[in-house]
């Protein structure tokens, strides 16, 4: 196989030269290659030996990952973690208690003690609040994880595959586990069941609901309604990446680097200030205009995402290294 080839190509870029040169080299040196394309059977070769290879390096490289950098990394996924789980208390503690204090504790939840009702509440609570607070925690984790070291390429990959981690995460949180959390929230509290609504349904029943929808004269306006909550908890589901770039390329900053506490608070401070009015806007647009709902519910990440891509590209790392 020529170091021309597509497959090489890619694999040169995503691989480390340690591993070119041991694994994917030799094993595309025994492939049969036919007028320049590789066969089937050389492709599941392939894969094999990068499998294996990756199993038996996976200990050592999370033993790099968590000492490199001063475990910035390791930094950054606990801080963002407890951070998200501070500010997620108030979102909690408030429901919790003012259901607790209200008349609206049907007969069944009566005969439960108050501890275990609490206890289950909170638990049930929990989830929705972590997938809202977990980018504003990133916010606040990246500047001071990073702040104080060069934001080297690897520093970046790493990053973007903790980002992408958390996303996937968040999004099962809020179309799988948070529908079913609120909803026996809300059953815990009335004491019988309720009819789910828009955050109790997954995005397929909510796609479900709009396909009914359009079925009906005079609903446009319910349509749209639904429509834009689906896309804006699909948009809250990616909070995380795009809020996880613009924290990481605040933190390359000079400024951010020498008052990373700074940067750290007010990014925290503004995404608890700016978010709720920028869907307040969006909602009254919804009703006045006929912009689209994807484009209103979509257009404040994509526009934090494009920030962060745009800083990042014009703050060059100091170093220049090899893949981990």
């Amino acid at each position: 196989m020529t170091i021309d080839h597509p497959v090489r190509r890619l694999l040169a870029r995503l691989c480390s030269a340690d591993t070119m040169a041991r694994i994917v080299d030799p094993t595309l040196a025994d492939v049969r290659v036919e007028d320049g394309r590789l066969t089937w059977r050389g492709c599941l070769a392939l894969m094999r030996a990068l499998t294996l290879h990756a199993a038996l390096s996976a200990p050592g490289a999370l033993v790099r990952i968590y000492e490199d950098d001063d475990h910035a990394i390791p930094r950054a996924a606990l801080l963002s973690l407890a951070g998200a789980f501070v500010v997620a208390l108030p979102f909690v503690l408030l429901p919790m208690l003012g259901s607790l204090r209200s008349d609206l504790i049907g007969p069944v939840a009566r005969v439960i003690p108050r501890s275990a009702r609490t206890a289950e509440m909170f638990v049930l609570l929990v989830p929705q609040a972590m997938a809202l607070t977990l980018p504003a925690a990133i916010l606040l984790a990246f500047p001071v994880a990073f702040g104080g070291l060069a934001t080297t390429p690897r520093i970046r990959r790493r990053a973007t595959a903790l980002l992408i981690l958390y996303t996937v995460l968040t999004g099962v949180v809020i179309d799988r586990i948070m529908p079913r959390t609120n909803q026996a929230f809300r059953v815990l509290v009335s004491g019988q069941p309720v009819p789910r609504g828009s955050n109790e349904t997954t995005f397929a029943g909510l796609r479900r609901e709009m396909a009914t929808l359009r079925t009906f004269h005079g609903a446009d306006a319910l349509l749209r309604r639904v429509e834009y909550t689906l896309h804006l908890r699909m948009a809250l589901a990616c909070a995380p990446f795009p809020l996880g770039l613009l924290a990481l390329a605040l933190s390359a900053t000079r400024f951010g680097r020498r008052r990373r506490w700074l940067v750290a608070s007010g990014g925290l401070a503004c995404y608890l200030l700016v978010v709720p009015l920028l869907q307040v806007l969006a909602l009254f647009l919804l009703r006045r205009t006929a912009l689209p709902p994807a484009l209103l519910a979509w257009s404040p990440m994509v526009a934090i995402g494009l920030l962060g891509v745009a800083i990042l590209h014009g703050s060059s790392p100091s170093a220049n290294e090899s893949c981990a």
